[in-house]
């Protein structure tokens, strides 16, 4: 079993929105090693998205 990091890591959040943005990717990047896709017996990459809400207090 192959295990690979997270690669590539792009958010869709709304313009001017650096600073979440910077953080989403920041803990996405921390996440553990995930086991490799197969497809017809060979890995594979694979796009997977989620959603990340942030709280924010004025």
């Amino acid at each position: 079993m192959i295990k690979q990091v997270v690669k590539n890591i792009k958010t869709l959040g709304p313009d001017g929105a650096t600073i979440l943005d910077n953080e989403a990717v920041r803990v996405v990047a921390m996440l553990p090693k995930f086991k490799s896709a197969k497809k017809d017996g060979s890995y594979t990459t694979v796009k997977y998205g989620f959603p990340i809400n942030f709280s924010l207090e004025e």
